[in-house]
């Protein structure tokens, strides 16, 4: 048994010899990758782009994110709304019964904004999407934008 293993490898020595160092070569690049490449810890998605937002104490919560729902959901023409916060922005999604107008729709903005506190409004950007329960209706979805160094949104 030995003799046939023995025959096998002379026989394809510089095949052994080339998977070898290719092998070799393998576990070098994986070594000076994970060196290079940061591994990233899942809770530190941003890095420290929010840092500074940590220092100044103005992370938005659970409960300031539905303070800000329970606020624009208040409003008799609003169907539903949810946010979600995604780093430095928050995104207000807001779905309007059927008779509401655009003026009316837009006036939410100042709702938002009245429901974030002023130190969180100079390190957040905020998305404001409406859309209308009515799928067909003209002139939805609206979008409105408001960067963390303006004073409203833009529509």
């Amino acid at each position: 048994m030995s003799k046939k293993i023995r025959k096998e490898l002379k026989e394809n020595r510089y095949t052994i010899i080339v998977f070898c160092i290719f092998l070799g070569l393998f576990i070098i690049g994986w070594v000076v990758f994970g060196l290079i490449m940061p591994n990233g810890d899942e809770n530190k998605k941003y890095g420290n782009r929010l840092d500074d937002i940590e220092e100044a104490n103005a992370m938005i919560t659970k409960e300031e994110t539905d303070k800000i729902v329970a606020a624009v959901e208040k409003k008799s023409y609003v169907k539903s709304a949810s946010i979600s916060v995604e780093g430095r922005i928050i995104n207000v999604i807001v779905e309007v019964k059927k008779s509401t107008s655009t003026s009316t729709a837009k006036s939410l903005d100042s709702v938002v904004l009245s429901a974030i506190s002023d130190k969180q409004k100079k390190y957040y950007d905020v998305q404001l999407f409406i859309k209308n329960e009515n799928k067909k209706a003209k002139d939805y979805p609206i979008m409105g934008y408001k960067n963390s160094s303006d004073k409203g949104f833009v529509f």
